[in-house]
């Protein structure tokens, strides 16, 4: 072999080992104008994608990622407003303590924005990350936009994405979440967990779907503030066709724990056979003490709430699909409907209470222009139940043109087929109950006003259940509610009493019928 053909042999060797060498590039660093200025090729010692921030090239405003998966390691970027988008890409975590992407921002100005990227979470056995599996990020702003996050999980909170002290809101468009998870150290949010930096900043979520998430608290979404007082609650509004489906929560909010502000609104809004272990099947409402307002829970304009429950083997239950804990909130239900919610304990002696809404003492509630259909609470062989459809603990409350088919409620042990009142104002209008298997309305200690109702076949015990409380009714109908002749104290005023059934209400305080030439039960038989 001559001097010239070594040679040659040695310059195509080392070309080919450059070549084995070469790193093929995963991103594209864009200017504002969309005009490339970067390519992004550096990996670490498994392969997989890294990023720091002194990194970036100066006038940066986005990063394109390539066709195809990418494994990403650590991407970690400061004070920027940066957009990151994909072209059918898929970003896959490598593993590790750490989430994918750690975003930091000092203001609303720097925000994070990605776009039309797939987050796929690492492979079994992998090191899992304190919080956001795929995104941890800390101020600023953030927006995901027809992104899909499946199978990332997180330690403590935002199984996928973690949103902490924000300055500006996170917005959630046309995205979808699931199996994502947070735990086990008290996790929070399954698939998102946020804070703001102040009062004022929201998550919204748009035409979105959160499927099989689970969390400890939160299964899907949790709001909260981690016991630091440069932390709120971020207020939640939940609109367009987003569906909350098959999430679960160890304790509290199968899909939705909220510290602060929560709504809901438009009749493609669904929370569908979401689970928790103690509190709302569907969303939980706490609350921290030092918020300006009371926190307000709003449903309205036709969300449905269908097939979510609460139910465990250790302690009390409460609000198969919505349970507001926090004392003093404001509860404003507005053509929303509840269908087969339940709230059951199989614990020996422990409580059941709501079996689609159950709010804490000193509430404002407003239910109007609602339908409450099969909701059930309780089981009698094991414990208490208090509200098929709605308990109340304390406050006031009206109930406004609602209807409720009562659910199959046991006969024993129970307290309101329909709703149970616990030291509460309440008013009840032009509401209509049926089929209650025991009393269609229970109260007890508090003041009770029932005003043009009807109630229809309530017939397993009576219609009305009121002890030492003060109730009013006035155009008050009822209809096949059983004898039960316990001595009631009834005044009446012009009322035709001649054909009045030994007693459809029991009473055991002061019972006042008001009312001018309306005889609410006769011809009964």
């Amino acid at each position: 072999m001559g001097p010239v053909f070594r040679a040659c042999l040695l310059l195509a060797t080392c070309a080919a080992a450059v070549r084995l060498c070469a790193v093929e590039p995963w991103g594209t660093v864009l200017d504002s104008s969309g005009a490339p200025i970067a390519t992004l090729s550096r990996t670490d010692d498994r392969g997989a994608a890294v990023l720091a921030d002194g990194e970036l090239a100066a006038g940066a405003a986005a990063v394109r990622f390539v066709p195809g998966t990418v494994r990403v390691g650590r991407i970690e970027l400061a004070d920027r407003a940066l957009t990151f988008f994909g072209e059918g890409t898929t970003l896959a975590s490598d593993g590790g303590e750490a989430g994918m992407f750690r975003l930091d921002g000092a203001d609303a100005a720097h925000r994070w924005t990605f776009r039309d990227i797939a987050f796929e979470g690492p492979a079994a056995g992998a090191s899992v990350p304190h919080d956001g599996g795929a995104i941890d990020c800390r101020g600023g702003g953030l927006s995901l936009i027809g992104c899909s996050f499946s199978g990332l999980r997180a330690r403590f909170s935002g199984g996928a994405v973690t949103a902490v002290a924000m300055d500006g809101d996170v917005v959630v468009s046309n995205c979808t979440f699931s199996g994502n998870s947070a735990g086990p150290l008290n996790g929070l949010g399954g698939a998102i967990y946020a804070s703001g930096a102040a009062e004022g900043t929201e998550l919204l979520i748009a035409d979105s779907r959160f499927v099989g998430n689970c969390a400890e608290n939160g299964g899907a979404i949790a709001t909260f503030h981690v016991w630091d007082e440069t932390e709120v609650p971020q207020s939640v509004k939940i609109v367009g066709a987003t569906e909350l489906a098959e999430n679960a929560a160890l304790y509290q909010g199968g899909a939705v724990y909220a510290e602060g502000p929560f709504a809901a609104s438009g009749s493609n809004v669904l929370f569908r056979a979401n689970v928790a272990g103690n509190g709302g099947g569907a969303i939980a409402v706490n609350g921290v003490e030092d918020l300006s307002e009371p926190v307000g829970v709003t449903l309205a304009d036709g969300v449905t709430f269908a097939q979510n429950r609460v139910v465990t083997n250790v302690t009390w239950t409460a609000g198969g699909a919505v349970c507001v804990m926090k004392p003093g909130c404001r509860i404003d239900v507005c053509r929303a409907v509840f269908s087969n919610n339940t709230a059951k304990t199989e614990h020996c002696g422990e409580p059941a209470y709501g079996g689609a809404v159950y709010t804490a003492e000193d509430c404002t509630n407003e239910f109007r222009l609602t339908a409450f259909v099969g909701n059930d609470a309780g089981n009698a062989e094991k414990s208490w139940c208090f509200g098929g459809a709605v308990s109340a603990a304390g406050g006031r409350t009206t109930i406004d043109t609602c209807v409720f088919d009562c659910g199959e409620m046991p006969t024993e042990k129970c307290y309101g087929n329909a709703v149970d009142f616990e030291e509460t104002e309440t008013r009840i209008l032009n509401s209509t109950f049926r089929r209650g298997r025991v009393e269609a309305v229970s109260a007890y200690n508090g003041t009770l006003s029932v005003t043009n109702c009807v109630l229809v076949g309530n017939g397993a015990a009576c219609d009305l259940f009121v002890e030492g409380t003060t109730a009013f009714a006035m155009g008050y109908s009822a209809y096949g509610g059983r004898q039960l002749d316990v001595g009631v104290t009834v005044t009446a005023d012009d009322f035709n009493l001649a054909d009045r059934r030994a007693d459809d209400v029991y009473d055991g305080g002061t019972l006042r019928l008001r009312g001018s030439g309306f005889n609410p039960v006769a011809g009964l038989g």
